[in-house]
C-alpha cells in the first residue's frame, strides 16, 4: 500500500493577542489555500528511506524519528518528496511538512490518532494553530489562542468564497526567522492590549461580518488594518511595520494597483494581495512581476487560491 498526501500552504493574516497580559495569549487569524503545497508518496520499506532534497531530508528525518518514538509505530519506510512549500516563507511549511509526515504514517500502519493530537504531541500550535487547521479542513480560521488548554481551540472556521484569489509576492530579500528564533519576536514588546483590542474589533465587528456577506472591499479594508495593527504590535523586532524595506514597498505596491486587501504573512517575506476573480489576479500577478523587476526584487510571484477541504489523503494499492 501506498499513501499520497497533498497538503495546503496557509496565509497567517495576523496574531489577535501577541503580549498577553492576563488573557489567552497568541490568537490568531489566517486561511488554507491551494496552488502552493507538500506533496509525499509513503510506502513501507525495509529501513528508512527518504527522497528529496539534503535539507528536506533532515527535515522528514527528525519528524519520523520523532513521531515513532511518541507513537511506537515502525520508522521503516520510503517518503518520496513530491512538492513542498519553501521554508521560512511565512507560509507555513513546518506544520504543514510535520502534519503530512505523520499523517501518512498514521494512514499507512492504520493507526487512530487525529490530526489535533499529532499537531499537539509533535510540538505545534504553540503559538498558532492556524495551520494545523488549515491542514484538518482548510477554509478562513480563527483560533483562540493559549491559555490553560493544551492546544489552541477553533473558534471559527467559515467557507472562504472559491471565486477570489490571492497573489503571492515573495520579494528577493532575506527570509524570514527560522522557528527556534520566533520566540525571541514576543519577547519585551511591553503592553500591547490596546492594539490588541482593535485587532478583535476589526475582526469581531469588520472582517467576519464581510466574509459573511461576500463583500470584498470591506473584507479588504478590514484585512489592511489587521496587518497595520500587528505590525505595530512587532514594530520594535522588525523594521517597523513590516519585515523590511523590500515587504513594504511590494505591499505598498499591490495596495496601490488594485488588490482590495494586502498584507505580510506571518513573520514574511511573503506579501499577499486580495482579487475578486482570476482575471484580477492574473493582472496583478504582471503588474507585481513587472514592477519587481524593475526595482530588482523579482522572486517568485503566484496566484494561489483558497482551500476549503485541508490536505487531501488517498491510499493506493
Amino acid at each position: 500500500m501506498k499513501v499520497y498526501v497533498k497538503t495546503p500552504a496557509r496565509l497567517h493574516f495576523g496574531v489577535l493577542n501577541p503580549s498577553g497580559g492576563t488573557v489567552r495569549r497568541f490568537g490568531g487569524v489566517g486561511l488554507s489555500v491551494k496552488r502552493i503545497g507538500f506533496e509525499l508518496e509513503v510506502e513501507k520499506s525495509k529501513n528508512l528511506e527518504i527522497v528529496g532534497s539534503e535539507g528536506q531530508r533532515d527535515r522528514v528525518r527528525e519528524i519520523v524519528e520523532k513521531f515513532s518514538q511518541i507513537y511506537n509505530i515502525p520508522s521503516e519506510v520510503k517518503i518520496k518528496i513530491l512538492e513542498s512549500i519553501p521554508s521560512h516563507m511565512g507560509l507555513g511549511s513546518t506544520t504543514q511538512l510535520t502534519l503530512a509526515v505523520c499523517k501518512a504514517l498514521v494512514t499507512l500502519f492504520e493507526k487512530e490518532i487525529s490530526v489535533i493530537e499529532i499537531a499537539r504531541d509533535m510540538g505545534r500550535g504553540e503559538r498558532s494553530g492556524i495551520g494545523t487547521y488549515a491542514f484538518d479542513n482548510g477554509g478562513f480560521i480563527v483560533e483562540g489562542g493559549i491559555g490553560e488548554d493544551k492546544f489552541p481551540p477553533l473558534i471559527l472556521r467559515y467557507e472562504f468564497p472559491e471565486n477570489w484569489r490571492f497573489v503571492i509576492a515573495v520579494p528577493k530579500t532575506e527570509r524570514g526567522p527560522i522557528e527556534e528564533r520566533e520566540a525571541k519576536y514576543f519577547e519585551d514588546l511591553g503592553n500591547r492590549e490596546n492594539i490588541s483590542k482593535e485587532i478583535c474589533y476589526i475582526l469581531m465587528l469588520k472582517l467576519i461580518p464581510a466574509l459573511k456577506k461576500g463583500n470584498i472591499s470591506e473584507f479588504g479594508e478590514a484585512l489592511l488594518k489587521i496587518d497595520e495593527n500587528v505590525g505595530r504590535a512587532f514594530s520594535s523586532k522588525q523594521e517597523g511595520l513590516f519585515k523590511d524595506r523590500a515587504v513594504f514597498k511590494t505591499r505598498n505596491f499591490m495596495h496601490e494597483n488594485g488588490a482590495y486587501g494586502v498584507g505580510q504573512s506571518s513573520w514574511g517575506p511573503t506579501v499577499y494581495g486580495l482579487t475578486e476573480n482570476r482575471n484580477q489576479a492574473v493582472k496583478l500577478k504582471n503588474t507585481v512581476k513587472n514592477y519587481l523587476e524593475n526595482v530588482n526584487l523579482l522572486g517568485d510571484v503566484k496566484i494561489v487560491e483558497p482551500d476549503n477541504r485541508g490536505a487531501e489523503i488517498e491510499k493506493t494499492y
